[in-house]
């Protein structure tokens, strides 16, 4: 997180994960996603926020559990 000023920040997140499977196999997939925050209060910790932001990321469906 990078708060420009109290009303402005930009936000930048990452995740990551992966499943093992019992039988053997596993999948995995991340994802990044890019925000730009405008708080309607002043200051980093008020809510409501408009946020305007993108989304990326891959997921590897190789395998699938069986019920």
């Amino acid at each position: 997180m990078y708060f420009w000023n109290d009303v402005h920040s930009t936000w930048l997140e990452a995740g990551y994960q992966r499943v093992d499977y019992d039988q053997g196999g596993n999948n995995h997939g991340w994802k990044l996603t890019l925000s730009q925050n405008i708080a309607i209060g002043m200051g980093p910790e008020f809510r409501p926020m408009l946020r305007f932001y993108v989304t990326g990321g891959q997921v590897d469906n190789e395998h699938t559990a069986k019920v």
